[in-house]
């Protein structure tokens, strides 16, 4: 059954679970393996903005702060880039576990 992965009558490789499609020289499992690591790295790069982003706020709210607004701003923001910094550690991290695999 072509849904199932298995090669149907005829076909030389494995196909592809969902549509029946032959995936070449490739087994189904590095197939699926390669997908994760793509979406490990776009979080990855997703998170390396999102340090660049909370910087960018964190220096905002100091700058409104030096103008007499509320240290909760700065606290928040120094928050949000702690959240952050920590995020991309963990992807790095996931990633380098993924690349030496």
């Amino acid at each position: 059954m072509p849904g199932e992965g298995a090669p149907s009558a005829g076909s030389v490789g494995p196909t592809c679970p969902v549509d029946g499609r032959l995936l070449g020289a490739l087994s189904a499992r590095r197939v699926f393996v390669d997908d994760v690591h793509v979406i490990t790295r776009v979080s990855t790069l997703l998170s390396a903005f999102g340090v660049l982003l909370g910087m960018v706020l964190l220096a905002l709210a100091v700058r409104e702060y030096a103008a007499g607004a509320s240290a909760l701003w700065v606290g928040a923001g120094a928050l949000f880039v702690l959240g952050e910094v920590c995020a991309l550690v963990r992807d790095v991290r996931r990633l380098r576990v993924e690349s030496a695999a």
